[in-house]
């Protein structure tokens, strides 16, 4: 009972936040008439359904604990027909949610001695000139110095905006043609810092990480996350981007931003860093394997948590530590917004993702943070 008086103020005060700026006529607050439920699951829905009707949230939002689902809701379209419901199996494209599956595959590797993360990255990109001062682990943390533009992936909620001529994008190339060109092109530019020096968040990191797991595992990257996440975790309704945007179960953006995704999709150069399609379901036994650490020992789950940029980042490897009480990521790629959160002291996993506003972010935060601030069990 006192973690649903936790939650139910929380959710008065967040309901307050996601009104404002509408009219007072248009708030629905949430009352202790309508939190009334039989069950801490059944308020807990009452809860995020008065959250998604206020803040105008369209996609998918899933809140467990210990396996037993707390909350789910699926409101919006797919944009694939008119009127084509989302649903809570619905796949989407989580952005850059991504990142800890690249990250995980590193560390995989890492404790099958195939690779370190101290190893500096000339001995996988010979060509490049500053890889002997920057480290596998530089990358994972953010703290590289790469290039931070729109050039490889965007580092913001607007639509890739890759500029062909730049680094020689075409059509007519293979994806792994198109690879190696924005590596090239990326390899030209200059570095922003001193490797290992401070934080900037680059999603060329992660995109050279994924280039690094096909290197030493000897397979495509998306067939060694396949292999080696996927599968074991039973995560049998995800894939990469280039593989399903034309799939039917694959919410797309609205139809002007879809259309930007084209280019960016057919390159390849979202591998790593935001190429993650899947489900509700799914990303509920990826957070609980995370936190459960069935997948990576305790020393390489310590690795992945610690906050390598206390002071400007608060980053692991492919996770966000500011979290209060948990970690995960967010993710933000033109319409697609995700967040993705684990508590793992009280077993709670929260997941949103929407296809048809880039500007949710806070709203989910804050709903997360209602369980990242309760204090039962």
């Amino acid at each position: 009972m006192k973690r649903i008086t936790a939650l139910l103020l929380a959710a008065v005060l967040l309901c307050c936040l996601t009104a404002c700026g509408k009219s007072a006529e248009k708030a629905e607050p949430v009352t202790e008439a309508t939190t009334q439920a039989p069950t801490e699951a059944g308020a807990l829905q009452t809860i995020a359904d008065a959250v998604i009707r206020q803040s105008g949230f369209e996609g998918v939002v899933m809140i467990t604990q210990n396996g037993e689902v707390l909350a789910q809701s699926a409101v919006g379209s797919t944009n694939r027909e008119p009127n084509a419901p989302v649903t809570p199996d619905t796949r989407f494209c989580v952005a850059s949610v991504s990142k800890q599956f690249a990250a995980t595959a590193i560390m995989l590797l890492q404790e099958q001695g195939l690779l370190s993360t101290s190893d500096t990255i000339d001995a996988y990109f010979p060509d490049f000139v500053y890889g002997g001062s920057i480290t596998i682990q530089n990358l994972l943390s953010m703290r590289s110095g790469l290039f931070t533009g729109d050039g490889i992936v965007p580092n913001s909620g607007e639509a890739p905006s890759l500029v062909p001529e730049e680094y020689g994008f075409s059509y007519d190339n293979t994806m792994e043609e198109n690879r190696q060109a924005a590596l090239a092109w990326l390899f030209e530019q200059p570095l922003n810092f001193e490797p290992g020096t401070r934080y900037e968040y680059s999603n060329s990191n992660y995109f050279l990480l994924a280039q690094i797991v096909e290197q030493v595992a000897g397979m495509p990257y998306e067939d060694f996350v396949r292999q080696r996440i996927f599968e074991p975790l039973g995560m049998n309704r995800s894939g990469f981007i280039h593989e399903l945007w034309h799939e039917d179960d694959v919410a797309l953006p609205p139809a002007a931003d879809a259309e930007n995704f084209e280019a960016p999709i057919a390159s390849g150069v979202l591998q790593g860093a935001a190429d993650l399609v899947t489900t509700a379901g799914d990303i509920d036994k990826w957070l609980t394997a995370l936190r459960q650490k069935t997948l990576l020992s305790e020393e390489s789950y310590a690795e992945m948590t610690q906050d390598y940029s206390p002071d400007d980042g608060k980053y692991g490897y492919g996770l966000m530590l500011h979290m209060p009480n948990g970690i995960g990521h967010t993710g933000m790629l033109s319409a697609y917004t995700s967040l993705a959160y684990t508590r793992p002291d009280k077993g709670y996993n929260f997941f949103a993702v929407s296809n048809n506003k880039a500007s949710v972010s806070d709203e989910l935060l804050q709903l997360a943070t209602m369980l990242a601030g309760s204090n039962g069990s």
